[in-house]
């Protein structure tokens, strides 16, 4: 590939002579003979120059992000959208401003209380901004039906103040943005008319749905980069922000939780954008506004079943959640300090503010197990410490270089791919293999699978955390491990 491989293939069509790619070093030429590259600006003056082209895009590269930036506000984007009413979305846009062409890819971008119809300068930031632009859409468009079903599902104050002591989830970090009470009926949508909502989505989203959708939003927030492996806690208690000893104080800075607002989140997602049985991947096939209706149209009058069946799911995990908690309570942490840290981690990862609407209904249902395992765990653990620390080390080598790189991406605002959340999912399955064996796995599973699937997984890249930042539903994947 490259130069190299280029020229290497033209010397054998044009000459007829082998001559292998790395037999080819540029970096040997004297620099005469490099080519020299220039930068050019609209009005035809030369910004740069140098024979060094990765440096030249270094220097420049804010300056082109924020030209790209004018063309694309210039020549197609549109803010403040509260229902399709635009054209279908092609998968490029090319268009010239101020005499330089540019190629852009069109993305819908979730702004709280509307959405922007964006060009990315490339296609993986498209990718990531347009499942969460097409859910607020949906939840937009939907706002008569959503507001309906929030109705006929009755008084549920009593399992939203126990909603109130889940802690944060683990990947938001100190000085990032808190979930907070979303104002009804903005987080539903208003009439959902045609047209534009005037611009006002911006500047007039509301502080609660800003941090029920938000994980890091502006540059008050910005990500930090995929941090280093680090063994679990030797500790609990006031070292260990998800212990039990610290969760009445955890729910202090977030005013409250919508626990409503995540049910209609996740059965929109399940009910109209799903292509699979976890909703994998089915607000980014949505492209088209016959698309778009045709899925709300479908799965609209399933919203409020779905709701109902959702909420009883909830309050299954929350009981179950509750119960371990009280459990690990009673134990000393100074007495089984690493099991308890181990437990403290997982009980953070299976339930934090958002998990409902976050985690697919596919996983959601798996959880009272995964919790149900926890407890008997718990029973386990003084009549044999010495098993439970064993099983806790044979975990954590698998489990720390996933927590890794999962933060990295959920820091930055990212979903990660399915591959890694397969292997997630696949640990919580090892967790009762090794802690609870009575209770069965869906499918096989070891240590020795693990390591293959996870092997297989696509190389790790760091995420760009993306301008607006939203707390992203985590995919699903079609199992947890094969084999």
């Amino acid at each position: 590939g490259g130069f190299a491989g280029a020229l290497a293939a033209a010397l054998r069509e044009v000459r007829g002579v082998e001559v292998e790619a790395a037999q080819l070093r540029p970096d040997l030429l004297p620099p005469h003979l490099h080519m020299r590259f220039e930068v050019v600006g609209p009005e035809g003056r030369t910004l740069g120059s140098g024979r060094d082209l990765d440096a030249l895009k270094r220097r420049f590269r804010a300056e082109a992000a924020r030209g790209f930036q004018r063309a694309a506000e210039r020549t197609f984007e549109r803010k403040g959208l509260t229902s399709w009413c635009f054209g279908d979305l092609a998968p490029h846009v090319d268009g010239v401003h101020a005499g330089v062409r540019f190629r852009g890819y069109p993305a819908l971008e979730d702004r709280g209380t509307s959405v922007a119809l964006r060009l990315f300068e490339a296609p993986a930031g498209a990718a990531s901004a347009h499942p969460d632009g097409v859910l607020r859409l949906a939840m937009l468009r939907l706002g008569r039906e959503l507001r309906f079903v929030r109705r006929a599902l009755g008084r549920t104050e009593r399992l939203a103040l126990r909603y109130l002591r889940v802690p944060p989830a683990p990947w938001l970090g100190a000085g990032e943005p808190a979930l907070a009470a979303p104002q009804a009926p903005q987080t539903l949508g208003g009439a959902g008319g045609e047209g534009e909502s005037g611009g006002a989505g911006e500047p007039g989203e509301s502080a609660g749905d800003r941090g029920r959708f938000a994980a890091a939003d502006g540059p008050t927030a910005a990500p930090p980069p995929a941090p280093a492996r680090t063994p679990a806690p030797a500790a609990v208690g006031a070292a260990n922000p998800t212990s039990p000893a610290n969760a009445s104080a955890a729910p202090a800075p977030f005013a409250a939780a919508d626990l409503e607002g995540e049910l209609l989140r996740r059965a929109v997602l399940d009910c109209c954008l799903a292509d699979g049985p976890g909703g994998e991947g089915g607000a980014a096939a949505v492209r088209t506004r016959a698309e778009f209706e045709r899925r709300l149209a479908a799965g609209g009058p399933r919203l409020g079943s779905a709701v109902a069946a959702l909420r009883d799911l909830a309050e299954r995990i929350l009981t179950a959640w509750e119960s371990v908690r009280a459990a690990r309570a009673g134990l000393d942490g100074r007495t089984y300090p690493e099991s308890l840290a181990d437990l403290d981690e997982q009980l953070a990862w299976l339930v934090h503010r958002g998990f409902v609407a976050d985690t697919p209904t596919a996983r959601l249902e798996e959880i009272p197990r995964y919790l149900e395992a926890a407890g008997r765990r718990l029973e386990k653990l003084p009549r044999n410490p010495a098993r439970d620390l064993e099983a806790v080390h044979v975990q954590r080598r698998s489990w720390e270089p996933v927590r890794d790189e999962l933060l990295g991406y959920l820091r930055a605002g990212e979903p990660p791919d399915p591959a890694r959340m397969d292997c997630r999912w696949m640990l919580e399955e090892l967790r009762v293999s090794l802690f609870a064996q009575e209770l069965g796995t869906p499918r096989p599973v070891s240590v020795q699978r693990f390591e293959r699937v996870w092997a297989a997984r696509p190389p790790y890249a760091a995420p760009a955390a993306r301008p607006w930042s939203r707390r992203t539903t985590i995919p699903s994947s079609s199992g947890f491990g094969q084999g």
